[in-house]
C-alpha cells in the first residue's frame, strides 16, 4: 500500500510540474487564441438573435440601407460565417429563474472561417436577442440559417460566441457571400485544438 501510494504521488507532483501547453495538450482543451473584444455596434449585431428576412425586394429605403449595413458588418467582424441546420433546441433554467435556450446544429458549410462540424448557440435571458429566439423557437428548429459568430473568451477562460441568424434562402446567402468577397474573407479550413461547440456563459 505505501508503494501504490508513493508512486501515486510521485506521478501527481509530475503531472503538476508539468509545463502548461503539455498539460493542455494532454487535457484535450482548446488552443490559446487571441480574441479581438467586441465593440459596441459588433455587440448589437451579434445580439445572440434571429432574423426572418429571406427576401430583399420587399426591404426599401431606410430598411434596406440598414439591412445592407447591418450585413456588411456582420461579415467585416465575423470569425465564423456558415450554414447551420438547428437540430435540437433545448431550454435550460438557472436557481434564478433565468432561462437559457441553447440551439444545437449541424454546420452544412463554411462561407468564411475554420471548418466546423457542429454548433451550440446559447442565449441567455437578459440578451438583446433574447425575445427573437424565445417568440420563434418552433421556426427554428430543423431549418437552415446563415449563422455569423464573433468569438470571445468567457470568465472561465473558453471559447465563447456572440452570434446572429438569417435564413439560408438563395438571396441571403449569396448577399453574403458578395459581403465575405470583398471583405476579402473566405474558409481557412481546420485549426487543430479549437473547440468545435460554440457556448455563450
Amino acid at each position: 500500500m505505501r508503494t501504490r501510494s508513493s508512486k501515486g504521488l510521485i506521478v501527481l507532483l509530475s503531472l503538476t510540474c508539468l509545463p502548461a501547453p503539455l498539460l493542455t495538450a494532454c487535457g484535450g482543451a482548446s488552443a490559446k487564441v487571441s480574441y479581438t473584444p467586441a465593440t459596441p455596434e459588433q455587440e448589437r449585431v451579434f445580439e445572440h438573435g434571429v432574423d426572418f428576412v429571406a427576401a430583399l425586394e420587399g426591404l426599401e429605403g431606410r430598411w434596406r440601407e440598414d439591412y445592407d449595413r447591418d450585413l456588411q458588418q456582420r461579415v467585416a467582424a465575423a470569425d465564423f460565417i456558415g450554414i447551420v441546420k438547428i437540430g435540437t433546441t433545448l431550454t435550460e433554467t438557472d436557481p434564478e429563474q433565468r432561462v437559457t435556450y441553447r440551439l444545437v446544429g449541424s454546420v452544412k458549410r463554411t462561407i468564411a472561417g475554420a471548418d466546423l462540424k457542429d454548433l451550440e448557440l446559447r442565449v441567455r435571458q437578459g440578451q438583446l436577442g433574447f425575445p427573437t429566439i424565445q417568440e420563434n423557437l418552433q421556426r427554428i428548429d430543423q431549418r437552415e440559417f446563415v449563422v455569423f459568430v464573433k468569438w470571445y473568451q468567457d470568465d472561465q477562460g473558453e471559447r465563447a460566441a456572440h452570434f446572429h441568424l438569417s435564413p439560408a434562402s438563395e438571396q441571403i446567402v449569396t448577399a453574403t457571400e458578395s459581403n465575405a468577397m470583398i471583405a476579402h474573407k473566405a474558409p481557412t479550413g481546420d485549426v487543430p485544438g479549437e473547440r468545435t461547440v460554440v457556448h455563450n456563459n
